[in-house]
């Protein structure tokens, strides 16, 4: 069986996150399976490692503000969730899981608003401070 050493390919790339760029590049590592009939493909991540401080720290803030969205939502998908169990069981009609539906897709709406038009500053000490994460340097006024 032939040996092949394995060809590595690095991409650099420019993201746009909203306002900021972020730069950074990508490994993409191809190498032969063990029957040399496919090659498989394996990616690799370092952006980020090109960050100045302060785009780090703003995208610590995105993440924090990610994480808090994701468990707001979550929050109100459960009783949704709960509700297509009691449909699916025949626990509650169709029509009723429906009215439910629509009233999550309001909430939904709700919480897109919230986390689009609120300020970052704001919504950042929300979203540390529901997730435990406040500490001392987060100014409270």
């Amino acid at each position: 069986m032939k040996k092949h050493p394995p060809p590595k390919y690095m991409l650099n790339c420019v993201v746009n996150a909203g306002e900021n760029f972020i730069v950074g590049s990508f490994s993409v590592i191809l190498f032969w399976s063990s029957d040399e009939s496919s090659i498989i493909k394996k990616e690799t991540e370092s952006l980020g490692s090109k960050l100045t401080p302060k785009q780090q720290k703003r995208q610590q803030e995105h993440e924090i503000i990610d994480e808090y969205h994701k468990l707001v939502t979550e929050e109100a998908l459960e009783p949704l969730y709960q509700s297509f169990l009691e449909w699916k069981s025949g626990s509650i009609p169709y029509f009723e899981l429906t009215e439910l539906i629509h009233q999550f897709h309001k909430k939904n709406q709700e919480i897109y608003r919230d986390f689009s038009y609120s300020e970052h500053k704001e919504l950042l000490l929300l979203a540390k401070m529901k997730l435990g994460r406040l500490t001392e340097k987060d100014n409270y006024r």
